[in-house]
């Protein structure tokens, strides 16, 4: 028996006893999904979604029951998992909100055919009522997710450039290394046949990272910031792409070289071809090691 009430906010508190909380969940989960397929795709990460999509309607219903207040709530431990899962896996920031307005969009219908089915009174008054509270508590959300993932994303990318750092450090030191760790913390095959560079500016707005990644052909190659305006890069032999450098950027080569001497001789030399490069007054590209 459907139970009937006076107001929306009644009818969604008992719409969601009488169906069940994964029966609700199951729904915004849906949508999520629909607009992140990474999510679909990965068990994993669908079940920490899961826990989130269930963590943010339990704390909706205390909003609408009025135990807690709008101005006064702090995103769940399980919403905060799900952003931070997200930002490690490079899910671009206007993908995140719009998985959260699909699925608020999802949660106003349910809570609208609550109201229609157990409203006894102006349903048409408690729909407005309803979808003023719906998309003003939306938008709380939505900047409270979007200001964690901020955080999170810089969190992590302060600590993936800090561990790469380090291990550039390690393998570029001349003592022993582990290649398959370090292959995996620098995403990058150290046991292959490549070629160093090294790009640089003289002081204008190009931007040499960018400039070394579009040479290295993106996340194929490895690239490193190692000095003001100055970028070390590495890519498979005969990989390197020259023409795709952006904006005013010079460019030293090293030798095309093997594993892990090949690695560390190949950027020794693409160094000395930027010393000598900068020592004389022409432009451009200057090759290394002959």
């Amino acid at each position: 028996m459907t139970t009937r009430v006076t107001t929306w906010q009644e009818a969604v508190v008992a719409g969601g006893r009488e169906e069940g909380l994964d029966a609700v969940t199951e729904i915004a989960l849906r949508a999520l999904e629909a607009e992140l397929p990474v999510v679909r795709a990965d068990p994993d990460l669908r079940a920490v979604a899961r826990g989130s999509t269930a963590a943010n309607i339990a704390l909706t219903v205390e909003l609408v029951q009025g135990s807690v207040r709008l101005g006064d709530i702090d995103p769940p431990p399980q919403a905060v998992a799900f952003t931070r899962e997200l930002a490690r896996r490079n899910v671009p920031v206007a993908e995140l909100d719009r998985a959260y307005r699909v699925a608020q969009g999802a949660m106003w219908r349910w809570a609208v055919r609550q109201v229609r089915t157990r409203l006894e009174g102006d349903v048409a008054a408690a729909i407005e009522e309803l979808s003023e509270a719906v998309f003003t508590t939306g938008d709380v959300f939505s900047v409270t997710v979007l200001r964690r993932y901020a955080t999170e994303r810089e969190q992590w990318l302060r600590s993936a450039d800090a561990l790469r750092a380090e291990t550039l450090a390690e393998v570029l030191g001349g003592g022993p290394v582990d290649l398959d760790g370090a292959s995996g913390r620098l995403r990058y095959d150290l046991r292959r046949s490549h070629q160093a560079f090294v790009v640089w500016t003289d002081g204008g707005g190009a931007a040499p990272e960018s400039a070394a990644a579009a040479i290295a052909g993106g996340s194929r190659g490895l690239v490193c910031a190692v000095g003001t305006g100055v970028a070390a890069g590495w890519a498979a032999e005969g990989a390197l792409d020259l023409a795709a450098a952006d904006g005013d950027v010079r460019i030293a080569l090293g030798t095309p070289g093997t594993a892990l001497d090949g690695f560390r001789s190949g950027h020794e030399e693409a160094l000395e071809a930027r010393r000598v490069a900068m020592l004389g007054s022409g432009r451009g590209t200057s090759a290394g090691g002959g």
